[in-house]
C-alpha cells in the first residue's frame, strides 16, 4: 500500500476484553471498476448508437431483476428452479423486445431461446441423476450458505437454477443473432426461396456454433485456470486428483465441528479433518501439495488476537514453522 490509498479496514473485538482490532483488508476497488463501467457503456453506446443504449438498459434490467427479485425469492425460500424458470421467461421477453423491437425476428428468437432453454434444463435435471451428485454438487462454497442460517435452500435447484441463467446468457446470442442474420439474408433476396434461406442460415449457424464452442471453453478455462495450475503443479492427473484423499488439520476446535458438519453435508468421504497444530497430528504422512491460510497479523507485546488472527510479533511466526516443517511432509517427484 502507498500513502493516500483508499482501503477497506476489517474491525473485529475481543468477546473477552472488549478490545477492538483493526486490520488493513484490501484496496478499495470501486472508482476504478466504475470507470471501467463507464467506459463499457461509452463504447456500447458510440457503437451501437440507439440500440446500443437500449441494451444497457436492457442489462440494468436485468440485474435489477436478479438482485431485487429471484436473489430475495430464493434467499426466502422459494423453489430456485421456478424462480430461475419464471425470472429468465421475464426476462428474455422484455429485454429481446427493448433492444430488437416488437418484429418477427423477435418472436423467432424468443421461441428459439425458450425451446433451446427447456433442452438445457432437462439435460441439467437427467444428467444431474445419472452423475449422481452429492447435496453440494462439486460447488463447497454453497457450504456457506448452511453457516450463515439460510438450511431451506435446496442447494440441487439453485445448482440448476444457476445452469439455466447460465445457459440464457449464451442462447440469447445465438439466438438474436441467428434470427437477424435470417432476416437479412431475406431482406438482401426477397425472392430467395425458403429452403436457400434455410441452407444459407445454416452455413451461418454452423460457423456461430463451432465459434460459440470455442469461447465457451476458452472462457471456462479463464474462470479456472487457478485449479488448472493447481492440478499441474500437483504432478497428478486430474481425474486422480479429483478422487484423492484431502487431510486437513485445524488447531481451533470450533473450526474443525464446523468443517466436520460441511464434509458430512456434502458426502466428501475422502476428506479427513484432523486436530491439531500444524503438522503434528500428520508426524509420518507425506502428501502431494500442501495449502496453508496462516495467521498473519502482527500482535505486538500485551495484545491478544483471536487464534485465527495471531501471527506473533512480526506477523509471520506461524508461516516460518510451516515452512520450516513442509519438506518433510511432502513427497518427492
Amino acid at each position: 500500500y502507498e500513502v493516500g490509498d483508499e482501503v477497506v479496514v476489517n474491525v473485529s473485538t475481543d468477546p473477552g476484553t472488549g478490545t477492538a482490532f483493526y486490520a488493513v483488508g484490501d484496496l478499495y476497488r470501486v472508482p476504478a471498476l466504475a470507470l471501467l463501467l463507464a467506459l463499457f457503456a461509452v463504447a456500447v453506446t458510440v457503437v451501437g448508437g440507439w440500440r446500443g443504449v437500449r441494451s444497457l438498459i436492457a442489462l440494468a434490467l436485468t440485474l435489477a431483476v436478479i438482485v431485487k427479485i429471484v436473489v430475495p425469492l430464493i434467499v426466502a425460500g422459494r423453489d430456485p428452479i421456478w424462480v430461475a424458470i419464471l425470472s429468465a421467461t421475464g426476462v428474455t421477453i422484455v429485454t429481446l423486445l427493448l433492444t430488437e423491437g416488437a418484429h418477427t425476428r423477435t418472436v423467432a428468437a424468443v421461441i428459439g431461446t425458450f425451446a433451446s432453454l427447456f433442452l438445457v434444463a432437462v439435460l441439467a435435471v437427467v444428467f444431474d441423476e445419472l452423475a449422481r451428485f452429492t447435496a453440494l454438487r462439486g460447488s463447497e462454497d454453497l457450504t456457506y450458505l448452511q453457516a450463515v442460517g439460510l438450511n431451506d435452500i435446496d442447494i440441487g435447484g439453485l445448482l440448476l437454477a444457476g445452469i439455466i441463467f447460465g445457459a440464457l446468457g449464451i442462447l440469447d446470442d445465438v439466438t438474436v443473432t441467428q434470427a437477424a442474420t435470417v432476416a437479412e439474408l431475406h431482406d438482401a433476396n426477397p425472392l430467395m426461396g425458403r429452403l436457400a434461406l434455410g441452407r444459407r442460415a445454416m452455413n451461418v449457424g454452423r460457423s456461430h456454433i463451432a465459434a460459440t464452442v470455442n469461447t465457451l471453453v476458452l472462457a471456462y478455462v479463464g474462470a479456472s485456470l487457478p485449479l488448472l495450475v493447481l492440478f499441474a503443479a500437483g504432478r497428478q492427473d486430474p481425474l486422480l486428483t479429483a478422487s484423492m484423499e484431502v487431510v486437513a488439520v485445524e488447531v481451533d476446535p470450533f473450526a474443525s465441528e464446523v468443517a466436520r458438519f460441511n464434509v458430512a453435508l456434502g458426502g466428501h468421504d475422502h476428506v479427513r479433518i484432523l486436530d491439531g497444530d500444524l503438522f503434528d497430528p500428520v508426524a509420518d504422512e507425506r502428501f502431494d501439495l500442501v495449502i496453508a491460510n496462516p495467521p498473519f497479523l502482527p500482535a505486538p507485546a500485551g495484545v491478544t488476537l483471536p487464534l485465527c488472527g495471531d501471527g506473533g510479533p512480526t506477523g509471520d511466526r506461524v508461516l516460518r514453522r510451516l515452512l520450516a516443517g513442509v519438506d518433510a511432509h511432502l513427497t518427492e517427484h
